[in-house]
């Protein structure tokens, strides 16, 4: 039988941002949805980013606008993970260690510089500690996800 060839870096990219993108838009509408936020307002308010308040009245393409914002964000942090990666060992050695570290830090990244200097229409408030820690969590946990993705794709044959 022919040894097992290594994944190749875009099925990392690829695979680790498309899963990652997909649980964390779950967990951003059920953990909503429980609120009794529809899930269209939450792609809204992803599109809201870059078109302002009027992602919320412009109709239902802001919602298909929000989930390709949210695949193209989920895959250049994937790509960014992988790159640095790259360069800088510990990252491939210690996926379990790097990864949440990593999503904590894409956490900060979001909470401090993208939404308060995008378009985004609300104000960007602390949070009650519940949703934190809860939001906390899911970005920790997405960036387990691409380290576990970029892990497997550098792991090489066998």
């Amino acid at each position: 039988m022919p040894p097992l060839r290594r994944p190749p870096a875009i099925l990392a990219v690829l695979g680790g941002g498309a899963a990652g993108a997909v649980l964390f838009m779950l967990y951003m509408v059920i953990y909503s949805g429980v609120r009794g936020v529809p899930a269209c307002r939450i792609l809204q308010a992803v599109a809201s980013g870059v078109l302002g308040g009027a992602a919320f009245e412009a109709g239902g393409w802001t919602v298909a606008l929000g989930a390709l914002l949210h695949l193209l964000l989920v895959l250049a942090m994937a790509a960014a993970f992988y790159g640095a990666g790259a360069l800088l060992r510990p990252l491939r050695r210690w996926p379990l260690l790097w990864g949440p570290l990593y999503g904590f830090g894409l956490y900060v990244l979001m909470y401090r510089v993208v939404l308060p200097y995008s378009a985004y229409p609300f104000p960007v408030a602390i949070l009650p500690w519940s949703y934190f820690w809860a939001n906390v969590a899911a970005h920790a946990g997405l960036g387990s996800l691409i380290a576990l993705a970029a892990w497997w794709a550098r792991r090489g044959p066998g």
